[in-house]
């Protein structure tokens, strides 16, 4: 393969596409489509918000409270925390959905562009969350294996 050969895919220096109407309208309904998500997001984010302020008060309200291995707080701070990182994909989304579509209305490609550059944080943010869910449960896994081998261990010296 010839090193001058430019057909591979990534960033190359001063390259100008055009997209055909049917590119145009389907990255506009799919700026639609991005729409309803981030306000369905924005909406799940608001419920984890209140989830959290209540969660703490709830639990440590219980009957049973005491019983819990860690302070009812810690709902609070959880939810609060999931609330947090939420957010940064939802928004990065919607801003991806709104330059989209009033890019392709106004025939402006900075805005399209800058849409794309939002896309793809927004893909970044979730590969990188996908990454992090893996790894933990991972870790929890091999934390429970661990966590049960010591416990038969721990049973037969003791029978």
């Amino acid at each position: 393969m010839d090193s001058t050969d430019n057909s591979t895919p990534g960033p190359a220096p001063d390259v100008k596409m055009e997209l055909n109407r049917e590119a145009l309208r389907s990255l506009y309904e799919a700026g639609g489509w991005a729409t309803f998500l981030a306000i369905l997001g924005f909406i799940m984010m608001g419920f984890l918000l209140i989830a959290g302020i209540f969660m703490g008060a709830i639990f440590s309200n219980l009957p049973n409270s005491e019983a819990l291995p860690f302070p009812a707080e810690l709902f609070t701070v959880f939810y609060l925390l999931i609330a947090v990182v939420y957010f940064f994909p939802i928004y990065y989304l919607f801003k991806f959905a709104n330059l989209a579509r009033s890019g392709i209305q106004q025939r402006d490609s900075s805005r399209l562009s800058s849409s794309i550059q939002y896309l793809k944080s927004h893909y970044k943010f979730v590969g990188i969350l996908t990454i992090v869910g893996i790894a933990m449960y991972l870790l929890f896994i091999l934390l429970f294996v661990a966590l049960g081998m010591g416990k038969m261990l721990g049973d037969t010296m003791n029978a």
